[in-house]
């Protein structure tokens, strides 16, 4: 007990050294990348907790982690669960694509929509995220940034997600390579509602070395309570800690956009059936669409920036959207809108929580076939005062982590 709180001590006072003598350096790591990882929530959650930090008076780096491919055996073992607990048609229908893709013998030719959103996002990474000079894909070439910062922050997105990760990416993720330094996790995410057997291991073992934990929704806090009795704070993603004018602040219109009131959809998966509802309620409603997937006769953002993105949902007139940073998107911009249920191809607690926490359940739909007609009329004067409130406590728990509290 004496160590204990003689490393305590000598933590604190460390702390309050670096406060007289200069900025605490913080290392930031989550699914990002200065060439990895083009995706708008991906993306835009790592530039919101950047930016965060760096406006508390941080000196920030995020660290250019780009993960190998997870092992052979995880994919196999992850086909298994799925076919057992989710979507077993589903899941054997791809896995022959799957398995043609890792040997090799699929390649999609890359598109000049492709190239075209890949040069935006490198854009905006080099623009406005700070990244380490080297870059990193194994454990153990991570070990070198040991010391090198004062604390370092894993989160947000799907960081602690078995479904995504093997073991050797989940111990990254957990901060493994770290001896030195506070440990501390914000609005990391599990992703599903259970956590296998190898992975609750691997959670048992590093997440007690942690100083502060925090997960981005309640389905994650029960499960990591449930398997290390360690009980996670529930906090914001990062994108809802900036309020609307933040975002509008780095906003850009596209070359390409619509002249007339338009439907946003953003969807990864389910555009075909989403679709073909949303286009009847268009045409009735005199409204265009703008959508994420290519389609004849509609405008498709694929190619568009994290910039044009915010741009987009700032000037919507309604959302439709199976994202969850879709959802988070619409709700700051308070666009009526509907979230349409992800799943098998994504979890859904992510974004249920979300809405529930916020009383705004009623707009999450399980079946976007049974959309007849798009209710604009949402309270949002109570929807804002509950996301005030939750921003400052998820802001009071960052703070008070960042100083060994």
């Amino acid at each position: 007990m004496k160590e204990i709180k003689k490393i305590e001590k000598l933590r604190n006072n460390l702390h309050s050294s670096k406060k007289l003598h200069g900025k605490m350096k913080i290392g930031q790591i989550t699914l990002l990348g200065r060439n990895f990882n083009h995706n708008f929530g991906a993306t835009l959650q790592a530039y919101a907790l950047h930016r965060v930090l760096a406006s508390e008076g941080y000196q920030v780096e995020l660290i250019d982690y780009v993960p190998t491919s997870p092992t052979f055996s995880h994919h196999l073992r992850r086909f298994y669960r799925l076919i057992n607990i989710e979507d077993p048609i589903y899941v054997l229908r791809r896995f022959p694509t799957w398995l043609l893709k890792k040997l090799g013998k699929r390649k999609s030719k890359p598109t000049p929509e492709f190239h075209e959103r890949i040069k935006k996002f490198e854009e905006f990474k080099r623009r406005y995220i700070k990244f380490t000079s080297n870059t990193f894909h194994e454990i153990n070439e991570l070990k070198i940034l040991n010391s090198k910062y004062d604390a370092y922050v894993v989160g947000s997105d799907v960081v602690w997600s078995p479904r995504y990760n093997d073991e050797n990416r989940l111990k990254t993720y957990l901060l493994t390579f770290v001896d030195n330094g506070l440990k501390i996790s914000y609005a990391a995410s599990v992703g599903d509602r259970n956590i296998p057997k190898w992975a609750c291991k691997i959670f048992r073992k590093y997440l007690k070395d942690f100083d502060a934990v925090s997960v981005r929704e309640r389905a994650s806090a029960e499960v990591i309570k449930k398997c290390t009795q360690i009980e996670p704070k529930v906090v914001l993603d990062p994108t809802a800690l900036l309020d609307k004018d933040e975002w509008v602040k780095i906003a850009k219109p596209p070359e390409k956009y619509p002249e007339k009131p338009y439907i946003l959809v953003y969807d990864l998966k389910r555009s075909a059936e989403i679709l073909s509802q949303i286009k009847r309620i268009a045409e009735k409603m005199g409204l265009e669409i703008v959508t994420y997937s290519h389609s004849e006769n509609n405008i498709s953002f694929y190619s568009y920036g994290p910039q044009e993105f915010i741009w987009l949902y700032k000037n919507a007139d309604f959302v439709v959207t199976s994202s969850f940073h879709g959802t988070v998107f619409a709700v700051l911009f308070n666009k009526p809108f509907y979230a349409i249920d992800p799943e098998p191809y994504a979890p859904s607690a992510r974004i249920t929580d979300f809405l529930n926490h916020l009383n705004l359940e009623e707009r999450f739909v399980k079946d976007p076939t049974n959309l007849a007609v798009l209710s604009f009329e949402i309270e949002w004067e109570r929807s804002n005062k509950k996301l005030k409130s939750k921003r400052n406590q998820s802001l009071k728990f960052l703070r008070e982590s960042l100083r060994g509290v």
